[in-house]
């Protein structure tokens, strides 16, 4: 008899820990540097806590993959066929690292660069989940996901560039946005590129774009809400994404990876279109 197959990611998949246990997600920790101490992202640093931390940083915290063995250790505890879903490979080294990892233990780990970030892998990453436990092969696996990478995105409303200022990442956005004053950037992250995409000048006139940016992608297969520490806004855009999607719309954390540029204030919205 097969073994069964098995499904690994990050944590900047933004999944609930309630919701990767019920699918049997293995989620290794990405980690996050204030000063000199580390921290497990979601295991010895919550959300909450770090956007406390970020707000009163003078430097912005950095993030970084762990170990491969880490990943040595987690694949181990998976006798069967696995499938390694991570953030993509231009953001971050987890792609890299997994890969690394996978070499160790042999030929059935199949690490996947999802090309994207936050929910949009986390959606990916459920799916596979949800195949897994029909039995569906690993193959079959990446097939699905291969397909849903050109239909996945992830926009991302800022409130303040004060935050991409502090991490060095301003001379980028200067390029394409000419003029810093009251721009209210909308980023969209999508095949492990990311890019300008709308530059609003109010806040307000930012979240009403990010969701008719949400209804133009035409029919979803799902959608999410996400942000930093401002619940009550996404669910103001959720509200308003249910006009014209009928499905659920999770709403949950943007994670540290783009919280660290983006700021308290950010709003972001993943989505996979409909076939």
């Amino acid at each position: 008899m097969l073994k069964e197959t098995s499904v690994v990611t990050d944590s900047t998949a933004s999944i609930p820990p309630s919701l990767a246990q019920e699918k049997n997600i293995d989620v290794v920790p990405a980690l996050i540097t204030f000063g000199n101490i580390t921290y497990r992202d979601g295991v010895d640093l919550e959300m909450q806590k770090f956007m406390e931390m970020l707000k009163e940083a003078s430097v912005l915290p950095t993030t970084a993959a762990p170990s491969p063995q880490e990943f040595i250790t987690c694949y181990k505890r998976h006798p069967g066929g696995i499938v390694s879903v991570h953030a993509g490979s231009a953001f971050s080294a987890l792609h890299s690292v997994a890969k690394t990892a996978a070499k160790e233990i042999g030929g059935r780990v199949n690490v996947v660069d999802s090309g994207t970030t936050t929910l949009a892998l986390g959606f990916m990453v459920m799916r596979a989940a949800d195949l897994a436990m029909q039995g569906t092969t690993p193959d079959q696996i990446l097939d699905e996901l291969e397909n849903m990478k050109g239909r996945t995105t992830v926009m991302a409303a800022f409130d303040t560039l004060e935050y991409a200022k502090k991490g060095g990442r301003i001379s980028y956005l200067e390029a394409q946005l000419g003029s810093l004053i009251q721009i209210k950037p909308i980023l969209e992250i999508k095949d492990n590129k990311i890019g300008v995409i709308e530059r609003p000048r109010t806040r307000n006139k930012s979240l009403d774009r990010i969701v008719e940016l949400t209804e133009a992608l035409g029919p979803l297969e799902q959608v999410g809400v996400l942000h930093a520490d401002t619940p009550q806004v996404a669910e103001n855009i959720a509200g308003q994404i249910r006009r014209f999607h009928q499905g659920d719309i999770m709403i949950g954390n943007i994670g540290p990876a783009l919280t660290i540029h983006g700021g308290p204030g950010i709003i972001g919205v993943a989505a996979v279109k409909k076939q």
